[in-house]
């Protein structure tokens, strides 16, 4: 069923185009627009993640063919918002407190450089998220060979295990990094605590390219006052 209806999706263009003009009419041409992540391996959110292993060792044919059909009815939304001048194309996969590196170079890795090469190709730029157990990843080069614009989030313990400036300084400078405050210590801390973190992720990516942000959605309960004194924390470290 889910192959049939990835081979169906060019029915739907002309809904997938109108979709993308409205977010570019409503976000205006100085906004950033980022596709959503197709995460082949998760074929599109139709299953669940511990379903994912159970899929990949006993039914391997099956879900190869799942993942290639997603991966090819994705090319094609790509290519409408590409035309709708969305900003970025973009995918997503686990951290290795899902999954192992091993793993994560057969499964994830052959969609995340085929997404990026075609996107490249056709003059694009590509965005990938991870906000999950990501170092290993990182230490070891497997992250700088995926072809990113961007690769967010970096995320810190613990959300993830990523130590801010040890992580930016393995990522290849030409590759900007996002993220990667605590979402715990921003809903929870006190504005001092934030102040004093944010000053201390500033100082960590000095001299590369990275956009200050969260380590993921942030969550709720978060008290407003405390994302204020992010922001207004990060401007002040970034203009003293």
């Amino acid at each position: 069923m889910l192959v049939t209806v990835c081979e169906e999706v060019a029915d739907r263009e002309e809904g997938i185009r109108t979709y993308f003009r409205a977010w570019r009419r409503n976000v205006g041409e100085d906004g950033v627009i980022v596709i959503g992540h197709p995460h082949c391996s998760w074929l599109g959110s139709q299953i669940s993640p511990s379903a994912i292993f159970y899929q990949w060792n006993d039914f391997p044919d099956v879900y190869r063919r799942s993942m290639d059909a997603v991966c090819e009815a994705s090319l094609f939304v790509m290519s409408i918002a590409m035309e709708e001048k969305i900003d970025f194309m973009s995918d997503s996969s686990y951290g290795l407190e899902m999954t192992s590196p091993e793993l994560f170079q057969v499964m994830d890795l052959p969609y995340i450089r085929r997404f990026s090469a075609w996107t490249h190709e056709r003059g694009g730029m590509f965005w990938y998220h991870n906000c999950g157990f990501t170092r290993r990843l990182i230490m070891d080069g497997t992250f700088n060979s995926m072809g990113a614009n961007v690769i967010e989030t970096i995320a810190p313990p613990p959300e993830g295990d990523n130590l801010l400036e040890e992580s930016r300084r393995s990522v290849d400078k030409e590759i900007c990094t996002k993220g990667n405050f605590s979402l715990g210590l921003l809903r929870d801390g006190t504005p001092d605590q934030i102040c004093t973190k944010a000053g201390e992720m500033v100082r960590s990516v000095h001299g590369f390219p990275h956009i200050f942000s969260t380590a993921d959605a942030v969550l709720p309960g978060t008290p407003a006052r405390n994302f204020v004194a992010l922001i207004r924390s990060l401007h002040e470290a970034l203009e003293a």
